[in-house]
Parts: structure tokens; C-alpha cells; sequence
């Protein structure tokens, strides 16, 4: 039987967590992990939040400067650590809130400054 050799570190969930999600959180936060905000949020502060109910995306219209209904995004103050985006009222208006904090991919839109968030493409869902 042939045996094949793990390395430390080369796990598919460490790569993945190099690309860009978004986390719903129970808490009806927003989470945008490191990958995301060092490839997306460079220079923007401000987030206006939209949903395509239909197709099942989040599209959050990003700002550097503060607009009429964006959320503000709060960058870690830690280095090579993500954003949050704390938009319980959006979350709650459009039932976004799981039971558990669940993981998904996000890009960049083709025009403009929105990311989007496809919600059936889960990627992981977190316990706790």
C-alpha cells in the first residue's frame, strides 16, 4: 500500500482560508477574514450592504468614505487579521442569521468596488 506524506502546514482548510470569505455570524456580524481584506478593503472604510434574495447574494458596496446608510468596517488593529462589518440590522432584516457562523467565498464584482458573496456556495460552517 502505497503511503502518501503530510506535510505540516499544507492542509486543503489552510489553503483555503488563504482565499477570500465572508462569515456569517450567529451574532448577525459580518466577518471578512485576512485574505479578504488585504486583496479587497485597501483604502475603503464604509460598507453599504445589499441583497439579491433571489439568487442568494451578499453584495457590500464598499466606500472610503462615509455614505448614507454604510455600515463603518472595522479593521483589526492586529497585522495579517481580517474586518468586520457589524450590520445586525441588515442580517436581521433578511433572516442572514445561522445558528452557526458559516464560511463563504468572496470576489470582487466585476465593475465597481462590491464585493459579492454567493450563499450556496457554503464552505464551512464553525461550531460554537
Amino acid at each position: 500500500m502505497p503511503f502518501e506524506t503530510y506535510q505540516k502546514g499544507s492542509s486543503s482548510s489552510r489553503a483555503s482560508s488563504q482565499r477570500p470569505q465572508l462569515s456569517l455570524r450567529k451574532s448577525g456580524t459580518i466577518g471578512l477574514n485576512a485574505s479578504a481584506r488585504q486583496k479587497h478593503l485597501e483604502g475603503f472604510n464604509y460598507a453599504l450592504m445589499k441583497y439579491d434574495a433571489p439568487n442568494e447574494l451578499i453584495g457590500i458596496e464598499l466606500y472610503d468614505e462615509e455614505v448614507d446608510g454604510a455600515y463603518k468596517i472595522r479593521k483589526s488593529k492586529k497585522e495579517n487579521h481580517g474586518a468586520q462589518i457589524n450590520c445586525r440590522g441588515f442580517t436581521g432584516e433578511f433572516g442572514l442569521r445561522p445558528d452557526k457562523t458559516t464560511r463563504y467565498p468572496i470576489e470582487k464584482a466585476d465593475k465597481g468596488n462590491m464585493l459579492v458573496a454567493d450563499l450556496s456556495e457554503e464552505l464551512k460552517t464553525i461550531d460554537g
